[in-house]
């Protein structure tokens, strides 16, 4: 400490002395307050920084979850596709072929609706029910007749012909 700070602020040596210790003494409880406001502040940015990382996280999930959304519906598109594709394909292969591959499912129902499959020369396969003999004149006009010594073609100018079943 030095006399002559004393004098010039017009205090005795041991006033000056009181004096400097009280803004020490202040000065020192201030800093442990602006230690504490460090902390807080540190903490702060910290929370802050682990909010934005937690954001940016999020982010990067939600956008991979839209990118696998986008893979799942291309992928069930494709199935669909190659499903539609495969079921038009058989389906014009049989009727072009004229042969109708009934499961046991189709040929139930047919028998609860009393109908069967017949081979039509013109058109690939048909279904008639309610008599034994079906013609055809090949131009998709059926005769059925349950009666077996019946001849359409008999009295007609229409070429008619009978209609095998298939098994």
């Amino acid at each position: 400490m030095n006399a002559q700070d004393a004098l010039n602020k017009g205090l005795t040596i041991d006033q000056f002395a009181a004096k400097q210790a009280e803004t020490w003494r202040k000065g020192l409880a201030d800093w442990d307050s602006a230690k504490d406001t460090w902390q807080l502040y540190k903490l702060d940015n910290d929370f802050a920084r682990n909010i934005a990382a937690n954001r940016a996280g999020r982010e990067r999930i939600m956008a991979r979850s839209r990118a696998l959304a986008v893979q799942n519906e291309a992928f069930r598109s494709n199935i669909m596709t190659r499903h539609r594709a495969a079921m038009d394909t058989s389906s014009h292969d049989r009727f072009i072929a004229g042969i109708h591959e009934s499961s046991s499912h189709d040929r139930y129902i047919d028998s609860i609706h009393d109908v069967e499959t017949f081979h039509d020369p013109q058109w690939g396969t048909s279904k008639h029910g309610y008599a034994r003999q079906h013609w055809t004149d090949g131009s998709g006009n059926y005769i059925h007749s349950d009666d077996l010594n019946h001849d359409p073609n008999i009295g007609s100018q229409v070429e008619w012909t009978q209609m095998e079943r298939v098994r």
